[in-house]
């Protein structure tokens, strides 16, 4: 496949994840996990989808919190095949996630991986797919409910947890509850 990018059809988002665990209707705001009282960064940059049980203070400042942003999905354009390079866009670019892709580690759970090269544009085992979502009419405020987020693989993504932490992974079957909010259409690299 010979993909092309697209930025008429690329867009930032806030995503959300219809929780559902143990009768929870609601719409919580997916982030990054970030643990600051550990020098193993292991923990770090997992997607946290569903409510905030994870942060915690010492009494003066936060040692691990779920990082909320905004997420980029750059699109690219193949005989009518959409595919796109999601990244994370934080406050500021001097944030420890700014740029970085969503990917799959090797067990399935979906995170933040810093690229190699923040303009190089990514090949087709790294472009994920949203089901029955046409880019070219998505507008800014819009909200695009229950979707398919799908690897390369076509496996879809859901929510797992874990030891209390609610991750979002691309293995085994569950429930798919991804949600957004369309912040702006038409968005270029953010990076």
């Amino acid at each position: 496949m010979s993909f092309q990018y697209k930025q008429a059809y690329s867009f930032r988002v806030e995503l959300y994840w219809r929780d559902r665990h143990e009768g929870d209707d609601t719409l919580h705001r997916i982030g990054a996990s970030y643990d600051a009282s550990t020098p193993f960064k292991t923990n770090d940059g997992w997607l946290f989808a569903g409510k905030d049980n994870y942060t915690k203070y010492n009494n003066v400042v936060r040692v691990r919190e779920v990082m909320k942003m905004d997420f980029w999905f750059g699109c690219y354009v193949d005989d009518g095949f959409y595919g796109y390079d999601v990244r994370a866009i934080c406050l500021t670019k001097e944030e420890l996630f700014y740029g970085a892709r969503i990917d799959t580690s090797r067990n399935g759970f979906l995170g933040l991986y810093i690229a190699e090269n923040d303009r190089r544009g990514p090949y087709d085992k790294e472009l994920w797919r949203l089901d029955e979502v046409d880019p070219a009419s998505i507008k800014a405020g819009e909200w695009l409910y229950n979707m398919r987020f799908r690897n390369s693989d076509d496996v879809v993504a859901h929510r797992k947890y874990q030891d209390g932490f609610p991750y979002l992974v691309c293995s085994g079957e569950g429930f798919h509850g991804l949600s957004a909010r369309v912040i702006q259409t038409g968005q270029p690299y953010p990076y």
